[in-house]
């Protein structure tokens, strides 16, 4: 997969994916979707500041790549809403995933970076959807309309990901879901019919209040009240993360054009 990423990159085509690549690609990325959940998110040293790289791990091989080529070959399967919807599924689902396993402790490194790198990565995905405002062979709002669909008309079923270190949870990952996704359907509509101008690109930001509800709902579960200093505190640091993970997704595009 990552061989396949770079040859993308150094020839041109990450962006800019032939139609019949844009799925394949996408399935691929998708089984890979903690190692580019790691990728994203930067918070982890085995994934940051690497060129291409493969390794086993309890008996799992994983994959990192410069998250610029990452992110450009993202943008490339965006071109198909349904492929890129399947991506940003699985990173919802492995995201909340990650949500549930955190330590009930506002100042645990463990939590602060779980959410820092989640945030990150969905930022990320909010990034590569600004761009579609910037390309005019689109119909923005049936664009965003076939993406909403994608993401929340499927069957319920876990996604399987390739790295054995995943292991799914059950209930608190749904109710995120349930809560979060319906909300997010309207304000990524709500973007896409703003002008395309590079001010408005940087307030694409459904997936930022996707991750608040994922942090509020995550408090809740622990014990803890949507308005606490507690969760509000853990919803602001988020938010910068989820900034700087969609801006510098952006930047990578809007430098090539």
């Amino acid at each position: 997969m990552n061989q396949t990423i770079n040859s993308l990159d150094s020839s041109g085509n990450a962006e800019k994916l032939p139609d019949n690549l844009q799925k394949p690609i996408s399935n691929m990325l998708t089984d890979y979707t903690p190692d580019t959940h790691e990728t994203l998110g930067l918070h982890n040293s085995k994934y940051g500041n690497i060129t291409d790289k493969v390794w086993e791990e309890d008996g799992s091989v994983n994959m990192a790549v410069p998250k610029e080529q990452l992110v450009k070959v993202m943008r490339g399967v965006a071109d198909d809403p349904e492929a890129f919807a399947q991506m940003y599924r699985a990173e919802k689902q492995y995201s909340q995933d990650v949500f549930a396993g955190m330590p009930d402790d506002a100042d645990s490194y463990s939590t602060h970076n779980r959410i820092r790198e989640t945030t990150a990565a969905l930022g990320a995905f909010d990034g590569v959807r600004a761009d579609i405002v910037f390309d005019e062979r689109f119909d923005k709002i049936q664009w965003t309309n076939d993406f909403n669909h994608a993401v929340t008309a499927v069957p319920g079923a876990a996604l399987n990901f390739v790295p054995t270190k995943y292991i799914a949870t059950g209930d608190i990952a749904n109710r995120i879901l349930d809560f979060s996704s319906y909300e997010a359907t309207k304000d990524r509509v709500a973007e896409a019919t703003q002008e395309a101008t590079e001010k408005n690109s940087d307030q694409f930001d459904a997936g930022q209040r996707e991750s608040d509800a994922m942090i509020v709902e995550w408090a809740r579960s622990n014990g803890h009240k949507a308005d606490s200093d507690f969760t509000e505190y853990l919803i602001s640091d988020g938010q910068t993360k989820h900034k700087e993970g969609r801006d510098t997704a952006l930047d990578y595009l809007i430098s090539d054009r």
